[in-house]
């Protein structure tokens, strides 16, 4: 670990080591960005717009791997810290005026995280849209299941119906509005006393 730590910051700096120290100070960055606005956000593009410049003119194909790996990690910190980033720049509409008055390429994705953010609402919301979809699918299903197979007949659902609403009649003492619904009930099911 002491060997790569020389090596890495001791020896001469070359093309190579440089995209790897500057790969380096964005992880610094990123890890200091807490969505208070400030420069670091569009200090940590403009590293990468190097890092992607320098990226281009590697040759050595073990070096190029551990760029890539590096570069890949990177990658995934800059997107899990997207909305923070965004935040820190000032929002979307002072990122999109510094883009465009940088002339920045779209091949430089790290300048288009709002475009990234709003995919990724977009797929969330999709996402969760087909899940609320098939829920209230399954629900259904499940309703006409039970209606079909498992429910009491109609008949027998008309006869407990009676029978909560007589038991409820008596139970506030109307007594005479429990006997006519029991005179129906009992037209319904007449075997059922």
């Amino acid at each position: 670990m002491a060997a790569i730590a020389k090596e890495k910051y001791f020896q001469n700096k070359n093309e190579n080591k440089s995209i790897s120290l500057l790969l380096d100070e964005v992880e610094n960055l990123l890890a200091k960005v807490d969505g208070q606005i400030g420069p670091q956000t569009e200090k940590i593009f403009s590293l990468m717009d190097e890092v992607w410049e320098k990226k281009k003119t590697l040759v050595d194909n073990a070096e190029k791997v551990k760029i890539e790996s590096q570069l890949a990690y990177v990658t995934r910190r800059i997107y899990s810290s997207a909305k923070a980033l965004l935040k820190t720049i000032g929002g979307v509409n002072l990122l999109r005026e510094k883009r465009s008055r940088n002339g920045v390429p779209e091949d430089h994705w790290w300048w288009y995280l709002d475009v990234y953010l709003e995919e990724k609402r977009k797929k969330n919301l999709k996402r969760t849209g087909i899940f609320s979809l098939l829920l209230i699918l399954g629900t259904v299903i499940l309703v006409l299941i039970y209606d079909q197979f498992i429910a009491p007949p109609p008949e027998v659902r008309a006869r407990l119906a009676y029978e909560d609403q007589i038991d409820e009649l008596i139970a506030n003492q109307e007594y005479q509005s429990a006997m006519v619904e029991l005179e129906k009930a009992l037209l319904l099911a007449p075997d059922y006393y």
